[in-house]
């Protein structure tokens, strides 16, 4: 594989980490989870982690590995990976970076923009505009002092969009340019995106929602509430989670709660798929696990 890291991406559930499992034993590699919200320990259904049985197989890197309560970022994300890239070369094995966070692999791909450091004077200012009026506020003001930022920043993305804003009003330059200035890597990535098309992935999202239900999705929430992991943490604000506090709150019944989890992961990976669509490096196969493999091994 001449020392080049795989990477295998795609929308929420079209297949990765079942095709990642087989690849990894296929060319003894190790995967490295490339998900915001599979780092977490005590979140495990609604972030449909690999099972047990999968991670003793093959060996898994940044699955549960904080609490709901720390951060982690892309950055984080981007240094730690790299270490474990290079003990993965040096035991002569595969890196396979796997998931559908699109700002970590991107980040580890295209390098860490070494922006200002955190100004929480700033941020708490921001944060409390947000709180007042709301997100769309917050994304008006950075397209008018970052255009290209805004573009690029989803309107929802609360934490990104406060952040460049806190850039730019810490150092008079746009969040933009700051990526401009970027430290490029130093390996060489082969990128396939495992894609299906729009009705069958709709379908296999539907059927993941139903499972993760089944499996006691509701009981897992009420057990990080019980653990002191409250509603307004980064974690418990994200597709599922944020819904089954509602529902608990009362605010709508079961068979509302399932279908807005539906509908919201559904639209995620309809996110998923516009952030990708941008990178031509990818080479895309359409739910064909054989030839997606046949792909990588060439």
């Amino acid at each position: 594989m001449n020392n080049s890291i795989i990477i295998i991406l795609g929308p929420t559930a079209s297949g990765k980490s079942e095709f990642s499992l087989s690849l990894a034993k296929k060319l003894n590699g190790e995967i490295i989870s490339a998900d915001s919200m599979q780092v977490y320990k005590h979140m495990n259904i609604g972030t449909a982690k690999p099972p047990c049985s999968q991670r003793k197989a093959v060996p898994h890197h940044f699955i549960s590995i904080i609490n709901p309560d720390e951060d982690f970022s892309a950055g984080k994300f981007k240094r730690k990976a790299e270490r474990v890239i290079d003990r993965i070369l040096n035991k002569k094995k595969v890196p396979i970076v796997v998931g559908g966070t699109g700002l970590y692999i991107r980040t580890l791909t295209d390098g860490l923009c070494e922006s200002p450091p955190e100004n929480k004077k700033i941020r708490r200012e921001l944060e409390s505009l947000a709180k007042k009026h709301g997100n769309p506020r917050l994304h008006s003001m950075l397209k008018k002092v970052d255009a290209v930022a805004a573009e690029n920043i989803h309107h929802n993305n609360l934490r990104r969009i406060i952040r460049a804003l806190e850039v730019y009003k810490a150092s008079g330059i746009p969040f933009s340019e700051w990526h401009k200035r970027m430290e490029k890597p130093g390996y060489r990535f082969r990128m396939f995106g495992l894609s299906r098309e729009r009705a069958v992935l709709y379908g296999r999202i539907n059927d993941r929602v139903d499972r993760m239900f089944k499996r006691g999705f509701v009981n897992e929430v009420k057990r990080l509430i019980r653990m002191g992991y409250g509603k307004n943490l980064h974690s418990m604000q994200s597709i599922g989670y944020k819904h089954v506090v509602e529902y608990l709150e009362n605010k709508y019944d079961y068979a509302t709660l399932v279908e807005l989890v539906k509908r919201d992961t559904r639209r995620y990976s309809k996110r998923q798929m516009t952030w990708w669509n941008k990178d031509s490096r990818i080479q895309w196969i359409n739910g064909d696990s054989a030839q997606l493999s046949r792909k990588v091994c060439q």
